[in-house]
């Protein structure tokens, strides 16, 4: 290989074209070592990348399936009420008691949620038609009616919805006025999610009513009169 003109000498350094040219060799050299590290990181990244994050791409993103629309009006229909219907107590402390889930006239909604300190039940009921004054013993307050508890029953807060009329009821001994207002406004229409977790499978049996179940207290059962055992 030749190595070419050497360069003009400098003043008060001694010239070696030995010395000269390994310099030069070095300098010709010197790109293919500082390409080196590239070419041995070019193969495999991950072995030159920063190890201390997550990488967007390996990170699941797999979401949840979906409710089928057409499976949970079935389910719906099944159990004789609308999606439209189905609401839910989003209210912190109570938890829906799976077994009250049922119909309520025509083609509405009922079900109970319990609270899971004090075992207090809230009565949902979610039907079709519009607050009758004359009929349901009831006093306009702000934004909803409030049922004044009857001798021996239960008070409720009732809210004209576009889905129909919605009625939260409980014991007036163990749920005050207050808190049962606190519960209506916390009382909404449930989502696909929620839907899916509420209605049962289509086909399933469904809790038979029992006419043996108070209406307030713990809902033990009532013992039929003059039974024994």
């Amino acid at each position: 290989m030749s190595d070419g003109p050497l360069p003009p000498p400098v003043p008060g350094v001694v010239y070696s074209p030995a010395r000269d040219r390994r310099m030069m060799e070095h300098v010709k050299r010197a790109p293919l070592l500082l390409l080196l590290p590239a070419l041995l990181c070019a193969p495999v990244l991950t072995a030159c990348t920063d190890d201390s994050g997550d990488d967007p791409a390996s990170a699941d993103t797999t979401a949840a399936p979906e409710a089928d629309r057409s499976d949970l009006e079935a389910r719906a229909a099944a159990l004789e009420t609308t999606l439209e219907h189905v609401y839910v107590i989003e209210l912190a402390g109570y938890e829906l008691a799976e077994q009250s889930v049922a119909p309520s006239g025509e083609d509405g909604y009922q079900s109970t949620y319990v609270s899971s300190e004090t075992g207090t039940q809230l009565h949902l009921v979610v039907d079709r038609g519009e607050v009758d004054e004359a009929t349901c013993g009831c006093v306009y307050d702000v934004d909803a009616w409030y049922r004044v508890p009857a001798e021996g029953g239960g008070h409720a807060y009732l809210r004209e919805d576009s889905n129909g009329t919605v009625t939260v009821e409980a014991d007036p001994e163990a749920v005050s006025r207050e808190d049962l207002r606190t519960a209506l406004a916390w009382t909404r229409p449930a989502t696909d999610e929620e839907l899916d977790a509420i209605l049962p499978e289509a086909g399933s049996e469904q809790p038979v009513e029992r006419g043996d179940l108070p209406s307030a207290g713990d809902a033990a059962p009532q013992d039929p009169e003059n039974a024994s055992g």
